[in-house]
């Protein structure tokens, strides 16, 4: 699995607005809190079009998987990645868009999908005409992001188990 630092996440994510222009025009960007933050300051000061932020959680496992990383790294490991596939997120802060148009959806990245369905639900009770998805790292069984950089499994500096 590839590590990236910021400065990585940062080049992907400058390079990638280009992409993103060529093929789509947004008018607002909706980042998925908490991963999604820096992806979606990056593109606000690149584009600048308004920026809001929606809270999407999943239970916190790390008490757990910190006990058992100090029993054994890899059940940790494996553990941890279990229950993330079984976890079902929820919407804890919810946003109010004014219309807008095309939204562009941000999100560090994308493994089962459901905490960007999650958003998704919420954001189309504004109506808007369209909804783009751009992960970083999108490794979801069916590519749900309509503009990614990564299609294998990084890691963030951002990510509560980050190897220093």
């Amino acid at each position: 699995m590839k590590i990236l630092t910021y400065g990585q996440v940062e080049a992907a994510i400058v390079s990638s607005w280009d992409k993103i222009k060529e093929q789509y025009h947004p008018d607002c960007i909706v980042a998925i809190s908490h991963g999604g933050d820096f992806v979606g300051e990056k593109y606000k000061s690149i584009a600048a079009i308004p920026l809001h932020k929606i809270i999407i959680q999943r239970p916190n496992r790390r008490p757990l998987y910190k006990r058992l990383l100090k029993v054994n790294k890899h059940l940790a490991w494996f553990v941890y990645e279990l229950l993330f596939l079984i976890d079902k997120p929820r919407l804890v802060g919810a946003i109010k868009l004014p219309f807008y148009q095309n939204i562009l959806i941000v999100e560090d990245g994308i493994h089962t999908g459901k905490t960007l369905a999650v958003c998704k639900k919420h954001v189309k009770q504004f109506n808007p005409k369209s909804i783009k998805v751009f992960s970083v790292m999108d490794i979801s069984k069916r590519s749900l992001a309509d503009f990614s950089v990564y299609k294998e499994k990084v890691q963030f500096p951002w990510s509560e188990n980050y190897v220093r």
